[in-house]
């Protein structure tokens, strides 16, 4: 009686397979594979849909977000679970729900790589965050759960850690504006 996720398919805006798979690439070479057979071992698609610095309703090439950087491909925005959802619906999976099991926006970050969180403010994170839940509940009816990343890193990580500013809780557990505002968001 279990549901049985696909193991959540994480952006990489690379296709070199000495590095990464793009996860659309990858997605549709599981679905290829036998014929798929793919299909019948799992119940629902996991997917993470980080946002970089780009706000839930924008998406590359159509509605680019602000930049600077990190704009200028599908795997920098949350709506690239759209293109997952495309893979499945292609695929002829698109009975299936696709779950996000992973997003979230970081704020000013110290680790290598998430320069993009120095453009999104505790504000912007807040509007952000609850923006992708209204999103997906008025233009994503085959999305089922969504986890947000994450409640509380801040508090068993220290500064440098990449995981830290994307808590929605401070060190001292006190609340960062995006815990307010999705405690305060309408719920389903």
């Amino acid at each position: 009686g279990a549901f049985v996720v696909y193991g959540g398919l994480t952006p990489t805006g690379v296709n070199n397979p000495a590095i990464a798979v793009d996860d659309a690439v990858y997605l549709k070479q599981t679905y290829a594979f036998n014929n798929g057979e793919i299909k019948q071992y799992f119940d629902v698609l996991g997917i993470h849909a980080s946002g970089a610095n780009n706000p839930p309703e924008t998406y590359w090439p159509e509605n680019p977000g602000p930049g600077p950087g990190f704009f200028d491909h599908a795997s920098f925005y949350f709506r690239r679970a759209e293109d997952l959802r495309k893979v499945m619906e292609e695929a002829g999976d698109g009975q299936k729900q696709a779950w996000i099991t992973e997003f979230g926006w970081t704020t000013k970050n110290q680790a290598q790589g998430y320069e993009y969180g120095e453009y999104v403010s505790e504000q912007q994170q807040a509007e952000y965050l609850v923006n992708a839940f209204k999103w997906a509940q008025d233009k994503w009816p085959w999305c089922g759960v969504m986890f947000l990343w994450n409640l509380n890193f801040s508090t068993v990580s220290p500064p440098s850690d990449e995981k830290y500013p994307w808590s929605v809780l401070n060190a001292d557990y006190s609340p960062r504006p995006s815990y307010t505002a999705l405690k305060e968001m309408p719920k389903k």
